[in-house]
């Protein structure tokens, strides 16, 4: 199959569920090309700070979720938080209370080059959808 270049080409997204080709082979998305993006990320705040001065509304915006055996009212995102860190860093990740980058950022549902510039460069932008990561 030719490489497709530039945005007069068709691209279809896995993550959509519709193959219309048999035998597609797929290209994982850090690899498309800018042009093929569907999602433009805004930095909106960085800050600097220790893994456990995160908070709880924080926490629940990394997108940890309690887990479903806790009992009613125990445990939170926090909690929550500090096991899969250690589950994914180590045992002991959470207690060393590394430094780490937290970023904000909004979601555009659209190709950076069909965000008008103004929004690129402005910080009057609709907060309405913004995540954060670690």
């Amino acid at each position: 199959m030719p490489r497709a270049e530039g945005p007069d080409h068709a691209v279809t997204y896995r993550a959509d569920g519709d193959t219309p080709f048999g035998g597609i082979r797929w290209r994982s998305s850090i690899h498309m090309p800018r042009w093929a993006s569907r999602l433009t990320l805004t930095v909106t705040d960085v800050r600097v700070q220790r893994l456990q001065e995160i908070n709880e509304a924080d926490a629940e915006a990394e997108g940890v979720t309690l887990s479903p055996e806790w009992p009613e009212g125990y445990g939170t995102h926090a909690l929550s938080l500090s096991l899969l860190w250690n589950d994914i860093h180590g045992s002991d990740a959470w207690d060393r209370n590394d430094w780490v980058v937290a970023l904000t950022f909004d979601v555009h549902r659209c190709n950076i080059a069909t965000l008008p510039l103004q929004a690129r460069i402005s910080d009057g932008m609709d907060r309405s959808r913004s995540g954060s990561v670690m």
